[in-house]
């Protein structure tokens, strides 16, 4: 597992991967970072944070819920700068 913030792309964590591979990764992340974005733009309709919660309602109306927790740059961000109740596109 690896994962990867995308604005700067830079490696959140991982496990399972050696530093050559992850650079591998890095590269194709970069690479297609524009084709995610876009896709998560076209995917995702809204996005809601509560003190314990990230919340996506997805275009087909699902929504998926994981606990804040595990985006520890959100647990520790002011309200003002989770950008409540809405998609931060660039």
């Amino acid at each position: 597992m690896a994962k990867f913030w995308l604005d700067p792309v830079v490696l959140a964590r991982s496990s399972g991967f050696s530093r050559s591979e992850l650079r591998i990764v890095e590269s194709v992340v970069k690479k297609h970072k524009d084709d995610v974005e876009k896709a998560w733009y076209e995917l995702a309709t809204r996005v809601t944070i509560t003190d314990d919660t990230l919340s996506v309602d997805l275009l087909d109306g699902r929504t998926v819920s994981v606990p804040l927790e595990w985006y520890p740059r959100l647990v520790h961000a002011q309200q003002s700068e989770r950008g409540r109740d809405s998609l931060a596109r660039p």
